[in-house]
This record gives structure tokens, sequence and C-alpha cells, in this order.
């Protein structure tokens, strides 16, 4: 005997042992990682300095945020599709191929990145620069070519008959191209940054550079559909000075922030809190709560990107922990929809109950009344009868009431002493 309760109560605590393992295996799942990380461009560029703000508001919400500078930002989306990256998000600005990315999500565009084209100003030498097309046979230096700017600009040169063979093109770092624009090196530079971003502001105002308006924009953005018509305000940087002298048509891309499909809900809402932070102001060529967009994505958007720009950020995500919010979400709200269903079940059994308690409680009372007509020796009417019947059948179905059973024997004589049962 003490043998069979000793194994019990050993199967009993390997069981509950299971149980807890598996309880806690399913609360580590359902945490999202504490740790993103951001692939973004060179140091200088906008990427980056908008994924030092995202870090900033992340850390806020008790994530560790790493950024890593990458030189040839055309790859960032690869890097995010790719699932052994160890890159959780990333910015793009480029034609996409979605058929070959599978495994990521957009959180929606967060502003227009123009394509800036600055000109070196040489005595004498000064080249009226109207299109693109004017450019060819100058020295034009761009960042990396596997950048987003060299991309676009690949697809703005062959449209303008812009190669090797009639134009120099090299190809730098973003800091070095800068540089050898400014002392003169290239003739002209073609940049594609944030219209607020510190180089550009630095460019713009620099008294030997000119930043040029190229027409044919409609026409291009025709063909580069990536690509789309941007002003640039006069006077936006320098007021005294009145540069640019007026409104800049521009070419420009709309930048966007990917995510690798799988990122946890908590993780999601906490980027686009902190999209809409950044964003949410506009910049030189958009307007205030212009951005962030979802209305231009071309990739799939992540599952939770429709609610928050439809409702904002759900509650338990806006006020709890993302741990705590992730366990809520996958577990509790489930659970709640299970209690709800076994909660209706017994409202359901309660007015069952509620129901038998009603109908024993009136037939108690009309027996109690019929007993007290009889001792009075008036007869039963039909009505009276028929409702002894009814009382009966439901006692014999429903009620298993002593009381009730013994009501219904003492009726009996008097209805067969009347003849009416």
């Amino acid at each position: 005997m003490f043998s069979r309760t000793r194994r019990i109560r050993q199967t009993r605590m390997v069981v509950y042992g299971l149980a807890l393992m598996l309880i806690a295996h399913m609360l580590l799942m359902a945490m999202p990682p504490k740790e993103i990380t951001i692939a973004a461009g060179p140091a200088s560029g906008t990427y980056y300095q908008h994924a030092i703000a995202y870090r900033k508001l992340l850390e806020q919400r008790g994530y560790r945020v790493k950024i890593r500078s990458e030189k040839y930002t055309e790859t960032i989306a690869d890097m995010v599709n790719d699932s052994d990256s160890g890159i959780d998000v990333g910015f793009v600005a480029q034609e996409l191929h979605v058929d070959k990315l599978r495994n990521i999500a957009s959180l929606g565009d967060i502003e227009l990145e123009p394509v800036f084209l600055f000109a070196h100003r040489v005595s004498g030498k000064q080249r009226k620069i109207a299109t693109f097309s004017d450019l060819r046979g100058l020295r034009i230096v761009l960042p990396p070519e596997r950048s987003v700017t060299s991309q676009a600009a690949a697809k703005i040169f062959k449209l303008s008959n812009i190669d090797k063979t009639n134009t120099v093109i090299e190809y730098r770092e973003l800091d070095d191209a800068i540089r050898q624009l400014k002392e003169g090196r290239t003739d002209a530079g073609i940049f594609m940054l944030g219209a607020d971003n510190r180089q550009v502001i630095e460019l713009a105002t620099n008294p030997d550079l000119e930043l040029v308006e190229v027409g044919q924009i409609d026409a291009m953005v025709k063909d580069i559909p990536f690509l789309q018509h941007a002003v640039l305000p006069a006077g936006i940087y320098d007021r005294d000075k009145n540069i640019p002298s007026a409104d800049m048509q521009l070419l420009a891309a709309r930048v966007s922030i990917i995510v690798k499909k799988t990122l946890p809900p908590a993780t999601a809402y906490a980027l686009l809190e902190a999209m809409a932070e950044v964003h949410r102001a506009g910049n030189y060529v958009s307007q205030p709560r212009e951005f962030p967009s979802y209305l231009a994505a071309d990739l799939p958007l992540h599952a939770v990107a429709p609610e928050f720009y439809r409702s904002g950020t759900p509650w338990i995500f806006a006020s709890l922990p993302p741990a705590l919010a992730s366990i809520v979400d996958r577990y509790l709200m489930p659970l709640l929809a299970l209690w709800l269903l076994v909660g209706l079940r017994r409202g359901v059994a309660d007015v069952e109950g509620v129901r038998r308690f009603v109908l024993m409680t009136l037939s108690f009372l009309m027996l109690k009344w019929l007993q007290r007509h009889a001792s009075q020796g008036k007869i039963f009417s039909e009505r009276e009868e028929w409702m002894i019947g009814k009382i009966e059948r439901w006692i014999a179905k429903d009620d298993k009431s002593a009381s009730l059973r013994q009501a219904i024997a003492e009726l009996r004589p008097d209805c067969k002493r009347q003849h009416s049962c």
C-alpha cells in the first residue's frame, strides 16, 4: 500500500514538473528578443541618423539596439530577408523584387529622400545644366556602386545616354565623395539623402557649389517607378541668402522600413511608435503627419501595421513591458475567449436553473391554490384540470421535489371524486 502511494506521488511530481517545464517553455517562446539589430547606411547618412533616433526610443522600452553601418545600402533588403543574417530591421528606397523577398514585410514609409545634384562652380568653365543629359562629358562622383544612390543614378544615366565611355564616373565612400566635390576634384556629385541631412545643408550653403534643378522630372518619374516628384521650398537652407532662390523640383524616393515577417508584435509596435515619434513632424520636403505612411508600400505590410495605422498601439502593448505584453497577447487572449465560452455555457446552465426555479415556485403556488379550491368543495374547471396534468408531466420529467409530488398526490383523489381526472 505504501509503495503504491509513493509511486502515485512520484508520478504526480513528474507530471507537475513536466507541466511547469511546458509552461516555462511557452512563456519563453512568447517573449520577444531583447536585442534588435538595424542595418543602416554610412554614419553620416540619413539612415544611420534615423537609426540612432530609433535606438534612443527603443531603449526606453527596454530593448538593446545595435546599428550596423552598411556601405552597400542596396543590399540591406537581402540582409533582412536572410534568416541567418542577424538583421531585424532595415531601410530601403530602391526598386525591390518582391518575389525574391518572401521573408520581409514593411512597416511603412518614413520620408521622401531627394536625388540631389550639386555642381562645382568653375570660373569660366561653368556649363549650364538643364537636364541630366547635360552631365555628359563631366566628372561625376557618386557613393559606392552598390548604394541606393548609385542604383538610382544608373537608371537616370541610362535614360540620359550617360555611361563610362562618355563621362568620368567615380564611386567613393560617402564622406570621401562629398570631400572630393568640395575640394573641386570633380565637377558634380549626386547624392540621395534626407533634405534636412547635415551634409546636404553644408553642400547647399557652400558658395563653391550649386544645387542644380534639372528638368524632365515628370518624364523621369514615368520611366523610374520608385522615384517621384518632390518640391524643395525656396529659402529652406538660408533665408537671408535665399538658398535655394526658388522652389526646386526634384526627383525623390520613398524610404521604407522593412523587417522580418517573424518580428514579434511587441517589437513591431515599438518600432512603429518610434517611427511615428521621429517622422511625424515632417521634413523639408514633406508635411507634418504625412509620414509614417503605408499607402505606397510595395511590400506586404507586417501583420500589426494595419491596426497601428488605423487605431494606434493596442493598450496591452502601449502600457505593459514588451515581455508581459507578448505573453498576454499570445496566451491570455485565447484564455479569455475560452473563459467567455465557458461563462456563456455556465450562463446558459444558470438560465436553465432559473427557469426550473420559477416553474417549481409557480407550480407549488398553483397546487396550493388548487388544494384550497378542492377543500372548499369546488369542482375543477377544464383549464384547472389541464394545469394539474401539465404540472404532473413536468414533475415526472424535470423535478425531483417531494413536496410537489405530494401536492399532486393529494389532488388526485379530489380529481377522481369529481370524475374530472
